[in-house]
């Protein structure tokens, strides 16, 4: 018997995964309108990013968003303190190629006001350390209302 195309799409056959996701879906707290931010930590090879990216999946229509994959190997390649993978997420999520790399000091003004009229959801995968989010992510009041953030580490 062959699986139609939906059932195979909820959660790309993986066996189980409802049990792991339905306790992240309660914590983010969807129907909150603060800002959420959820951390998943544990040993290597226990499934954190893939939990993580199937939440995103599900929640994703839902908001503007970005996954942002193996943050401590781009952080590692281009330092630390690199706003690289910063514009990267800006650009993700205002959908905007052109942003300037003169957010050294913060946020332009004009970037953290539409930042903070989205509603946004950002998954960090493999983060090292607060530095880190912080260079990506800033401060919390960046961000719309509703809007979740979901670190691996």
């Amino acid at each position: 018997m062959k699986l139609n195309q939906v059932d195979q799409g909820k959660s790309k056959g993986l066996v189980g995964i409802e049990k792991q996701i339905s306790p992240i879906e309660s914590l983010l707290h969807l129907d909150s309108e603060d800002v959420c931010v959820l951390g998943i930590w544990g040993m290597l090879g226990i499934g954190k990013t893939t939990i993580a990216e199937e939440v995103y999946h599900r929640l994703r229509p839902e908001y503007g968003s970005c996954l942002m994959p193996n943050v401590r190997e781009e952080s590692e390649r281009y330092g630390t303190n690199s706003l690289r993978l910063r514009m990267k997420l800006l650009s993700t999520l205002l959908e905007e190629e052109d942003l300037k790399d003169d957010m050294i000091n913060g946020l332009p003004p004009l970037v953290k006001k539409r930042l903070g009229r989205m509603k946004v959801l950002i998954v960090h995968d493999d983060v090292k350390d607060a530095e880190q989010l912080e260079v990506l992510v800033g401060t919390a009041d960046w961000l719309g209302e509703g809007s979740r953030i979901i670190i691996t580490s």
